[in-house]
């Protein structure tokens, strides 16, 4: 039976509308058709810290208020305690702490460029001292990029360790010398997310899947298909050993072969779902 979806913000089930994420994790928000749903928490994560952060402030500024503290001698109003406000900023405090690590581990696996991008491009930038890390060229013009080591459009992370700061001639050459303008660089990866997103309809739908995968010793693609079972970052050696992987791998039974097989999902091209 496949395995139900949940968002991995608010915990409650996902429907088709939904943003896949490059770990195969799931939240609801935008889809790529830029319809917007009922429930978006996507946007959840970037209103409700700033909502936090308004709200502390209004809190601090009524606990020190010289008016507030007059009118209390007079009348008492638990909104205006200072023990309650106090208590108050500590719950909001936690919650903006809470937010702040999913927010992060949410990112980490956006499939385009995260909402939180430019900070994450500021540190790597800081990290490497404004230089190139692969020339050694420091402060290049027009500025510094920051690359995927592993491209987000083949399930790369936006992890710092995934992350390289380059000048532009360095970055061009990581991309097999095509022009890389820093400002083009928000192009959505789509084709990573949508190539989870037709496996997982195929596990769910119980269909085969049809594509081609690269061999890395033999260095070429050979045809397959497969019985889809399940998307795992798992992977067990003789049945007793689990490796956990950042890599997601696809598992199923492989008519080829006539056993089960696993297959590095960023390896695969041309996927079809049989009919």
């Amino acid at each position: 039976m496949p395995k139900k979806d949940f968002c991995e913000v608010c915990k409650e089930k996902i429907g088709a509308k939904r943003i896949t994420l490059n770990n195969n994790k799931f939240i609801h928000g935008y889809n790529y058709s830029s319809v917007r749903i009922n429930k978006d928490c996507a946007a959840y994560l970037e209103e409700r810290p700033k909502e936090i952060s308004d709200f502390i402030m209004g809190l601090y500024e009524t606990k020190k208020s010289l008016l507030n503290k007059i009118a209390s001698v007079f009348f008492y109003n638990p909104e205006k305690d200072p023990k309650i406000i106090d208590y108050k900023i500590n719950i909001l405090t936690e919650e903006s702490a809470r937010l702040k690590k999913l927010k992060k581990r949410i990112y980490d696996y956006w499939p385009d460029y995260p909402p939180d991008w430019e900070e994450r491009r500021d540190e790597v930038i800081s990290k490497a001292k404004n230089r190139c890390q692969e020339c050694k060229t420091k402060d290049p013009i027009p500025g510094i990029h920051v690359h995927h080591i592993k491209f987000l459009g083949r399930g790369g992370s936006n992890k710092i360790s995934n992350l390289l700061a380059l000048c532009e001639s360095c970055h061009e050459k990581k991309h097999g010398g095509r022009s890389f303008k820093y400002d083009q660089s928000y192009i959505k990866p789509l084709a990573y997310p949508e190539r989870l997103k037709s496996i997982n309809n195929a596990i769910k739908s119980n269909k085969d899947l049809a594509f081609s995968y690269y061999k890395v010793k033999q260095k070429k693609w050979m045809k397959r298909k497969i019985k889809p079972s399940e998307l795992t970052k798992e992977i067990w050696i003789d049945g007793k050993t689990k490796f956990v992987l950042d890599n997601l791998y696809l598992v199923g039974h492989c008519y080829l072969r006539d056993e089960k097989r696993t297959f590095r999902v960023d390896r695969i091209k041309g996927l079809k779902i049989s009919k």
